[in-house]
């Protein structure tokens, strides 16, 4: 949920209290979790205004136990499977990003001449 890239003036006190509430109940999350009795809650719909026209982008945000189970889970899938991932899969990837992507493209456009 928080790292060490993370401001932690970006919270309020009310998210800085229920982030607090959900680290010291970390346990509890285990055991339901292990258990296979953990209940995801229902994310809450949040409609965005995108800078170019007046379309909505719609997201979908999890509440702040939820977001940090998720965030466990993906540190650590992310640690066992980055191996396991495909050469071309660049997204949510420690020190992989946009420019990494392009320069694959442009080596596999090279490989097979393809310069559509």
């Amino acid at each position: 949920l928080l790292d060490k890239q993370d401001n932690w003036h970006r919270y309020s006190k009310e998210e800085l209290a229920e982030i607090n509430k959900t680290f010291n109940n970390k346990q509890s999350i285990i055991k339901d979790l292990e258990s296979g009795t953990y209940k995801w809650g229902i994310p809450r719909k949040v409609e965005l205004s995108k800078h170019q026209n007046s379309k909505k982008r719609v997201v979908y945000v999890y509440d702040m136990q939820d977001r940090f189970v998720l965030g466990v889970l993906y540190r650590v899938f992310s640690y066992c499977y980055n191996d396991e991932l495909s050469a071309a899969c660049f997204s949510y990837r420690k020190d992989i990003g946009t420019i990494d992507a392009l320069h694959y493209i442009k080596e596999q456009r090279d490989k097979t001449g393809n310069n559509t």
